[in-house]
């Protein structure tokens, strides 16, 4: 029973980590996105 309960815990963790990491990336991208709009066409 108890491995049951590790292994729903360690899905959990992935799922949490998966989001959080999702969630950054969306971040970081939108980042990139204002950065590249800043500079003038032709740079990149």
């Amino acid at each position: 029973m108890k491995e049951a309960g590790a292994a729903e815990l360690l899905k959990t963790l992935v799922k949490e980590w998966l989001d959080v990491s999702f969630f950054l990336w969306n971040v970081d991208r939108g980042r990139a996105d204002v950065r590249f709009d800043a500079l003038p066409p032709g740079t990149w």
